[in-house]
Formats: structure tokens, sequence, C-alpha cells
């Protein structure tokens, strides 16, 4: 009778603690995961310097800052996103500027800044950032990459104009591959037989805001040489009085190679054609940035 009464006990014991343990906890809900952040990059300003432009401005200055949206565990440095600047007025997708980002940490600010030539009228530029879609944002979080400028360059006034009688006002800048293009100056590359492996050889439209032409000639990763005698603004004058100022070179690049002039922009007219012979070996290169200024009356149009 006893060992019923114990085993009956300690039946009722281990129910008890078996309904205990089965009691609810308190409750924790689980931590909320945050989504990855879809947009990455934003373009936050796109401006020109100066704000007013001052008349017959021949040269301003275009800002552009982008922001790494990134942040929290999503947070990453963005490298090696293209940004570019097009000029889409007067002329259609002249490119002024061609750059990356470079180390853009999350949540900073990245500003670059270019020259341009300008010259009286309105122009409008487009700014995109990440041109090629590497950070693949949704649509959506893409409109935020890009901005559109407009400035407008007015002539002198009455005012600022020559008296009748006297000399007119001059003002100077620098000669632009694009409008010359325009305006019927000949371009050549010159180059002698086949370039091979020397794909970038001749001449190309400036690459930065003060070259006029770059004469280039690249052979690195080539097993053959090459020769060319590329020419510029041939076949073309300045015109209502503009004349070549001077001209100069800006960082000249040379290895396994060098160069010689044929004809030189001729100074104090209005004739800016320019020829140059280059050769370069196996594995070398010459780069030859030219920088032609050229001057002229206040209001007036050197190209048309």
């Amino acid at each position: 009778m006893k060992k019923t009464r114990d085993a009956a006990l300690l039946a009722v014991a281990v129910l008890g603690a078996g309904v205990a343990s089965a009691q609810p906890k308190d409750f924790k809900p689980p931590t909320k995961q945050l989504p990855p952040a879809l947009d990455r990059i934003e373009m936050t300003e796109f401006l020109c310097d100066p704000a007013t432009i001052p008349p017959n401005a021949t040269q301003v200055t275009l800002k552009v800052t982008v922001k790494n949206l990134t942040s929290g565990p999503q947070a990453e440095t963005l490298n090696g996103l293209k940004l570019r600047i097009l000029r889409t007025t007067p002329q259609p997708d002249v490119v002024e500027l061609e750059t990356n980002v470079v180390n853009l940490a999350a949540g900073a600010t990245q500003s670059v800044s270019q020259k341009v030539n300008v010259a009286p009228g309105t122009r409008a530029y487009f700014a995109r950032v990440d041109v090629d879609d590497v950070l693949h944002e949704p649509f959506v979080q893409r409109a935020n990459n890009e901005k559109r400028l407009t400035i407008t360059i007015a002539s002198a006034s009455r005012d600022q104009a020559a008296a009748p009688g006297s000399s007119p006002q001059l003002v100077t800048q620098v000669l632009d591959y694009e409008k010359a293009h325009q305006a019927g100056a000949v371009f050549t590359d010159g180059v002698e037989g086949q370039k091979g492996g020397c794909g970038f050889s001749g001449q190309f439209a400036n690459t930065g805001p003060d070259y006029s032409v770059l004469f280039w000639a690249r052979c690195l990763f080539s097993l053959n040489g090459v020769r060319l005698t590329p020419e510029a603004f041939t076949g073309w004058h300045l015109k209502n009085g503009w004349k070549v100022k001077r001209f100069d070179f800006g960082k000249i690049e040379k290895s396994a190679g060098d160069w010689q002039w044929r004809q030189t922009p001729a100074i104090g007219t209005d004739d800016p054609s320019a020829k140059l012979h280059i050769w370069v070996d196996a594995g070398g290169e010459v780069s030859l940035p030219l920088v032609i200024t050229i001057e002229g009356p206040a209001g007036t149009n050197p190209y048309q």
C-alpha cells in the first residue's frame, strides 16, 4: 500500500514539473532586418561658377557634387563609377568631362570641377553619375543620378562696346576643336601604313577645357611602332578679325618616341593650322596637348 502511494506521489510531481516547464516564456520578437539600400548614390548639385556670368565671358567652371547614400549594415565605399558632363546645346552631346568617382565613403560627398569654353548665347549641359549602371539601382532610384544645367552668356551691351572711331575691346579665348570643326576646319590623322596595335594614333578633340587639340601616338601594348603626320585646323581661317595670339603645349609625355613641327599656327594671322610629325617604337608613347590662344574684338564670333 505504501509503495502504491509513493508511486502516485512521484507521478504527480513529474507531471507538475512538466506542466511548469510548458508555461510560455517572455516573448521577444526577432530583430527586424533592414532591406538592402536601393538608392546608393545621388547627384546633389550641378552648378556654374560664377553664378552671374559677365558679358562675353570665354570660360566658366562647371561643378558637380555626388553623395554616397549607403549607411548602416549596407554601408560601402563606392569606387570607379563614371561621371560625365555633356554639352547638349548648341552642339549635341559634346563631352566636356569624363572622370571616375574614387573612394567615396558611406555618407560622404565628392565634388569635381571643370573649366569649359563658352560664347555669347545659351548653352545647356547634362551631368550623370554611374553612367554604366554599375550599381544596378532600380530605374526609379536612378532618377537622382543626373541633373541638367542651362546658362546664358550675354554679348557686350552698347555701353560696353568701343566708341565709334576707337579701337575695339580685345578678348582672348582658347581655340575650340568642335566649333572649328563645325565651321569647316579639317583634321587628319596622317598615319603611315597600318596602326597595328597602336590604336590611339592621330589627332583628337580637346580632352581638357584648356586644350585645342591632342596629338597622340600610343603603342604601349604593341609589338609594332607607328609613324604619323597629323594635321589640325587646316583649310580654314579665323573670322571677324580674330588672330592667333600664341600657342603652347600642356604636359608633354614622351617615351620610346619623339616628334617635330612641320607647320606651326601662324601668330598674328587668322591661320591656326598645325601639322607635326610623330614616331613611336613598340612600347612607347608620345602625347602632345596643344593650346592655341586666339584674340579678337569683343562680341564677335571667330568661327562664323
